[in-house]
C-alpha cells in the first residue's frame, strides 16, 4: 500500500458495516415500538369517544380495533370523523404525517437494509475519504422505487410521530371535557326515565 495516498492527520474513526447495521436494527426496534404506542394511543381515543357498553369493551378492543379487522389507516379514519363530529383541531395540525408515519414504519418493518460503503478521491488522488451507509427501498404512491438513507427516514418518522402525539394527547384532553363519565348517561335515564 502507498503511504503517500495517506492523509498525514489521524482520520477520523470509520463506522464498519456491522455498526451501521446495528444503527439501522435499533432505529427499525424504535420505529416499530413507538408506531405500536401511537396506534394504542387511537385505539384508546376511539374507544373512549364511542363509549361501548358494559361488557363490549374488551370485545370492542380485542377484536373491532384489532389491526387484523381494521388496520391502521382505517382506525386513522375513524379518528378524522371523530375529529370532525366533535371539532378537534389537533387533528388538523398532523397532514400528512399519518401518512408519513405508516410509509416509515413499513419501510423499517419490510427493509432490509442494503449497506454501501462510499470511497472519494479528492481530485489530486491524494485523499481518500469514506462513509458506510445503509439504505431502504423506497416505493413511491405511483409505484416509483428509490432509496433513502435510514437516517434521513427515522428522521422524517420522528417528526411525524412528534407531531401525531402531540395531537394525540390535545384530543385525549379534549374528549375528556366533550363526553360525559361512562355511566353518567345511563344514571340520568335511569333517575329521569326514559323519554
Amino acid at each position: 500500500m502507498n503511504d503517500d495516498l495517506l492523509p498525514d492527520e489521524e482520520a477520523p474513526p470509520i463506522l464498519s458495516v456491522s455498526d451501521r447495521v446495528q444503527d439501522f436494527e435499533s432505529c427499525r426496534g424504535k420505529v416499530l415500538q413507538r408506531f405500536s404506542q401511537i396506534e394504542f394511543q387511537i385505539d384508546g381515543l376511539i374507544a373512549e369517544y364511542v363509549n361501548p357498553a358494559m361488557g363490549r369493551q374488551i370485545f370492542f378492543k380485542d377484536v373491532v380495533l384489532n389491526s387484523l379487522v381494521m388496520p391502521f389507516n382505517g382506525k386513522v379514519r375513524v379518528l378524522r370523523h371523530i375529529a370532525s363530529d366533535t371539532g378537534w383541531q389537533a387533528l388538523a395540525k398532523c397532514g400528512g404525517h399519518f401518512s408519513t408515519l405508516m410509509e416509515t414504519r413499513n419501510q423499517f418493518a419490510h427493509a432490509h437494509g442494503r449497506v454501501a460503503i462510499l470511497m472519494r478521491l479528492d481530485e489530486n488522488l491524494s485523499s481518500i475519504s469514506s462513509d458506510v451507509t445503509c439504505r431502504m427501498l423506497k416505493i413511491s404512491g405511483s409505484g416509483e422505487i428509490s432509496q433513502v438513507d435510514f437516517r434521513d427516514a427515522y428522521q422524517d418518522f420522528d417528526k411525524a410521530a412528534s407531531c401525531i402525539e402531540s395531537a394525540l394527547q390535545e384530543a385525549r384532553r379534549d374528549i375528556h371535557l366533550a363526553t360525559p363519565p361512562p355511566n353518567s348517561v345511563q344514571n340520568m335515564i335511569d333517575q329521569f326515565g326514559a323519554s
